[in-house]
């Protein structure tokens, strides 16, 4: 809906112009909307109109985060001259390998539903298309106004002009490392939150220009490269795109040994396993999603985006219990005691499947086996775990599973046994080797029926 949002900002402007706090608004959202289209050029020109507002009303407060925003847009429209024009140019980019973002998404305009032609605004509609030299002296420009304002001594500064400060001395300092277009992804995809209102077709585009500059600029390594992988499986999470997104989420997990202090302290790998577990949470993998949040607990809170991710974590958590809650049972074992859930199978449970295998002998089909099925997670710490079925005819115990002190990080375990005669099945948990921590778990325990087949593709 970005073309339709476009086109009503732009009709609302001729009757706000003496309003500037609203004609602030309007146009800081006018250069977020330019960014989903990927128009640099145009959101840094909406940035800068916003920072001239606050700064003829003498309010400095969103004037150093603007003129940074301004800045990044500048300094990409210099690295690739006219970039306005990215149809032309991205497509001579190549095809994005091994990403099946699809191209559905159809867009619109309602001019005249909205009873304005946007072309009319002369302020706007002839956008300014600059070559690199221009643009990089409009960058400068607006770096200087950041670091005039990082000069103020001033405690007020609100955390995004702290967060344009801190990035100032990147570019200030003439940093190797850095890397405009990647910075400007980070404000889409965590500040501004822009890239989920892209077209697939836009989405593709960001993909496929800042995989050429991660090819093609010098100096970039991995801890570049991480948040490029962590940006990209945002993006796709976005999109509902959950397998490429977690295969973006580990491809960057594997690089987390291969940072720098700098690096880790970024916090891409925490974000990555936050991400992870929102693709398996919308994937109904429940157990695998708590297992994969219980992760980011072990990176403690002295990383650079812990205040921007934990407030996303904490409501993630709150859904999946209330999710957990509903659909699985909870038990406490105490420390150093055990604690034990169970199912009966019984003549009943047989003739039920008997009756369904007489349907599928008529009709020369499969025949189908009773299936006992559990999952269960321990929600901290470890623990040992124990499965057995025993027959109500007093032959043997069948041990089907047996797990020494499971630790919570590797994830749940999932088991299954197929009876043959009626008797239970036992699932028991073991704290006893521990004298201070009781453990939660969450399990799931039922019985279903599938084709004989399907014990052997599955062991």
């Amino acid at each position: 809906y970005i073309p339709l949002a476009r086109q009503i900002t732009d009709a609302i402007a001729p009757h706000i112009e003496e309003l500037t706090a609203l004609v602030w608004v309007l146009n800081y959202k006018r250069g977020i909307f330019a960014l989903a289209d990927l128009e640099f050029t145009k959101a840094a020109q909406c940035f800068e109109k916003s920072l001239q507002l606050n700064e003829e009303s003498g309010i400095e407060s969103n004037v150093p985060f603007l003129a940074m925003y301004a800045a990044l847009c500048y300094l990409i429209v210099a690295d690739h001259e006219n970039v306005i024009e990215h149809d032309k140019q991205l497509s001579e980019l190549g095809d994005l390998q091994d990403h099946d973002i699809s191209d559905e998404e159809d867009t619109f305009f309602v001019e005249d539903q909205i009873g304005y032609d946007f072309e009319d605004d002369e302020d706007l509609s002839n956008e300014e298309t600059m070559d690199s030299a221009r643009a990089a002296a409009h960058a400068e420009e607006m770096l200087a106004l950041v670091g005039k304002y990082k000069k103020e001594p001033r405690k007020s500064w609100g955390r995004q002009d702290r967060w344009a400060f801190d990035l100032h001395k990147k570019y200030e300092n003439g940093c190797d490392r850095m890397w405009p277009l990647l910075d400007m992804v980070e404000c889409m995809t965590l500040r501004m939150r822009c890239s989920k209102w892209m077209n697939d077709e836009e989405a593709e585009q960001l993909m496929k220009l800042v995989t050429t500059e991660e090819n093609e600029r010098p100096n970039v390594g991995p801890d570049e490269k991480i948040r490029v992988r962590a940006y990209f499986a945002e993006i796709l999470l976005r999109r509902g795109q959950h397998r490429n997104s977690l295969a973006w989420c580990d491809a960057g997990l594997k690089m987390q040994k291969e940072l720098s202090w700098e690096g880790a302290f970024y916090g891409a790998v925490p974000m990555l396993h936050y991400i992870r577990a929102v693709n398996m949470m919308q994937t109904d993998r429940i157990f695998e999603a708590r297992a994969t949040l219980s992760e980011i607990e072990t990176y403690g809170k002295g990383y650079w985006l812990y205040k921007n991710l934990m407030f996303k974590v904490t409501v993630l958590m709150k859904d999946m219990d209330q999710q957990m809650s509903d659909k699985f049972s909870h038990l406490v074992v105490k420390p150093g005691y055990g604690n034990s859930a169970s199912i009966v199978i019984t003549k009943e449970d047989f003739d039920r499947i008997e009756s369904i295998n007489v349907v599928h002998r008529c009709k020369n089909e499969e025949p189908e086996v009773l299936l006992i099925v559990w999952e269960w997670l321990c929600e901290r710490f470890d623990i040992s775990f124990a499965a057995f079925f025993r027959p109500d005819d007093g032959s043997d115990i069948v041990f089907v599973q047996n797990i020494d002190r499971h630790e919570t990080t590797e994830g749940p375990v999932a088991g299954r046994y197929s009876p043959t005669k009626p008797g239970t099945l036992q699932l028991e948990w073991d704290n006893r080797y521990s004298f201070l921590r009781s453990k939660g778990i969450n399990f799931a325990l039922s019985t279903t029926h599938r084709p004989k087949s399907y014990l052997q593709k599955s062991s």
